[in-house]
C-alpha cells in the first residue's frame, strides 16, 4: 500500500462507524432511536420503492474551485429529485466533480457514492479521485443526504434517527446517482460508469440496474438488498430494537424487507453490459454475508467477483488499490478492452 492510501484510510475504521467493536451500549451510537418515523411516508417511500425510468430532468449549478490535483476541480448543487421527502438542509444535491484538463466524449467518468457514515469528500479524494485522475479518468462525488452538510439540524450523529431517514437517504442517493448518470450523457460523455463500497456499493449497484444504458460498474463489499445490513451482519448490534418495539432482528426481518426490498437487485431489470461489471467481496467479512455478494454476481451473468482474505473494515483499510484496479478494468470492459 502507497503511503497516499495509507494516510487516507488510517481513519476507516471510525468512519464506518467503529464496526470493529463488538458491542454497542451507548443509545446514541444506535440506529434508530427514534423508532420507524411517519408510517404514511415509510408506506408511500415503500411503495415508489426504488423507481425504473428516466432519470429526473434538472441542471447541475456548478463553480470552479481551486485544486493541487492534476485536473479540474468542480463543485456542484442541483435540486435532488427527492427534495419533497427530504429535510430542509439536504433538499439541495451536493456533488464534487474532479476531471483531467483535457476532456471530451471519451474520457471515462465515474460517479462514485459513498459509504455508511462518510461525510465530505477527503476520503473518496485520496483514495479515488487523485489517482484515477493520473489514469485520465474522472469522477464525480456525491455527498449523501443526511450527511455533512446535508445533515438534519437535530440529527447529532451519522447514526440516523429513524428507518425512514435511512429509506429517504437510500432512495434519494439511487435517484440523485441517475440524475448525475443524466447530466453526464446530457454533457456528451459516453463512457460512464458508477462505483462505491460498502453502503456506496449498493448504490451502485441499484444505480446500474435502473439505467438502461451501458454503464461500468465496479462495486466492492455491498449486499444484494439493503434490509441484509440490517438484520444479518454485524449492524444489527447497532439498531436500537427496543425503540422499534421489536425484541431481536429476527422480529424485524419482514419489515426491513418490506420497505427495503425495492433495492433487492437480483429483482431488479438486469445490467445492460453485465460483462463490464467487477464485484468485490471479503472473506470474513462480518457486516455484508457472503451469500449476499453471491447473489449479485448471479444475477449479473458474465459479471467478474473476486474475494478478499480479511474483514470489511480491514479490506476497506488495506485494499484500495484493488478497489482502484476493479474500476479501471470495468471500463476497460466497457470500452471492449
Amino acid at each position: 500500500m502507497s503511503r497516499r492510501d495509507a494516510s487516507v484510510l488510517s481513519t476507516v475504521g471510525h468512519e464506518l462507524l467503529g464496526l470493529s467493536r463488538k458491542s454497542s451500549e451507548k443509545r446514541h451510537d444506535l440506529f434508530f432511536r427514534k423508532g420507524w418515523g411517519d408510517a404514511r411516508v415509510l408506506e408511500e417511500l415503500s411503495r415508489a420503492g426504488f423507481m425504473a425510468g428516466p432519470a429526473k430532468s434538472g441542471e447541475i449549478r456548478w463553480k470552479a474551485r481551486e485544486t493541487r490535483l492534476k485536473g479540474i476541480s468542480l463543485d456542484g448543487t442541483f435540486e435532488s429529485p427527492l427534495a419533497a421527502f427530504l429535510p430542509g438542509e439536504a433538499k439541495e444535491g451536493r456533488v464534487r466533480a474532479y476531471l483531467p484538463k483535457e476532456v471530451d466524449g471519451l474520457t471515462p467518468v465515474y460517479v462514485l457514492f459513498a459509504m455508511t457514515g462518510e461525510e465530505g469528500f477527503k476520503t473518496r479524494i485520496g483514495a479515488f479521485s487523485r489517482p484515477l485522475l493520473e489514469l485520465g479518468i474522472g469522477t464525480l462525488l456525491l455527498e449523501n443526504p443526511y450527511y455533512g452538510l446535508r445533515r438534519d439540524q437535530g440529527q447529532t450523529s451519522v447514526m440516523l434517527d429513524r428507518v425512514q431517514d435511512m429509506l429517504t437517504m437510500s432512495v434519494a442517493a439511487v435517484e440523485e446517482g441517475k440524475f448525475l448518470v443524466s447530466a453526464l450523457r446530457r454533457a456528451g460523455f459516453k463512457r460512464i460508469g458508477v462505483a462505491g463500497s460498502s453502503q456506496g456499493g449498493m448504490v451502485a449497484a441499484v444505480v446500474g440496474c435502473l439505467v438502461a444504458e451501458p454503464l461500468a460498474v465496479a462495486i466492492s463489499l455491498a449486499a444484494h438488498s439493503p434490509e441484509v445490513i440490517f438484520t444479518e451482519g454485524l449492524l444489527r448490534s447497532f439498531v436500537d430494537w427496543e425503540a422499534l418495539g421489536l425484541s431481536s432482528p429476527e422480529e424485524g426481518v419482514a419489515r426491513f424487507k418490506a420497505l427495503f426490498g425495492g433495492g433487492d437487485v437480483t429483482a431488479l431489470p438486469g445490467l445492460v453490459r453485465p460483462e463490464a461489471a467487477r464485484i468485490i467481496g471479503a472473506r470474513r467479512d462480518l457486516v455484508v454475508p457472503g451469500h449476499s455478494v453471491r447473489k449479485i454476481h448471479q444475477a449479473w451473468p458474465g459479471s467478474r467477483l473476486s474475494w478478499l482474505p480479511g474483514t470489511h473494515v480491514t479490506s476497506l483499510a488495506l485494499h484500495v488499490p484493488a478497489f482502484r484496479r476493479s474500476l479501471v478494468e470495468s471500463m476497460e470492459a466497457l470500452s471492449g478492452r
